[in-house]
């Protein structure tokens, strides 16, 4: 099974899909192969999901545990190792059982003084001639979305190859 599993990714990495340069397709080939990245994109985040808690079980289960209190092991030459992390306490939630045991937020709390941006302070800055609008967008870099939408064929040939558990 592994072995069949690494062929067929060596076929699909091997494709024009990953490794055509983007100048040897057409505009159209170009749109397609965007799309049929974003579904692989979608269809492997899915099965990342599926396979994690999985994997995290079966290492809980089957791994040694290491003096940090994480689990390892090795399966077919391969490491897998879940680490036991905490993540910070809910601030609210501590506010509240600060105030429950009628402590002061700043107990636990640094107060921290930020400079936030003002576009309506800018606007009247350049109103009243103290900035010139020029010097604020020369401050300013463009960035642009791209929204790619498939053809109606190829969306449905997309869906076609798309196993039902994947599909939204």
């Amino acid at each position: 099974m592994t072995d069949e599993l690494i062929d067929a990714v060596h076929k699909l990495l091997a494709s024009k899909l990953f490794l055509g340069a983007p100048g040897e397709l057409s505009a159209e080939g170009m749109v397609a192969t965007y799309k049929i990245l974003d579904l692989v994109e979608k269809m492997a985040q899915r099965r990342k999901k599926a396979l994690r808690p999985k994997l995290l079980d079966h290492v809980a289960k089957h791994g040694r545990k290491t003096p940090k209190g994480h689990y390892t092991m090795s399966v077919g030459g391969h490491k897998i190792l879940r680490e036991t992390r905490k993540s910070k306490p809910n601030p609210e939630g501590v506010k509240d059982l600060l105030a429950d045991k009628d402590l002061k937020a700043l107990d636990a709390f640094d107060e921290v003084r930020t400079l936030v941006y003002n576009p309506s302070k800018v606007k009247h800055l350049i109103d009243v001639g103290k900035v010139e609008e020029s010097e604020i967008e020369e401050l300013t870099k463009p960035t642009w979305a791209l929204k790619v939408t498939a053809s109606k064929s190829l969306d449905e040939a997309l869906q076609y190859g798309i196993p039902p558990s994947l599909e939204e």
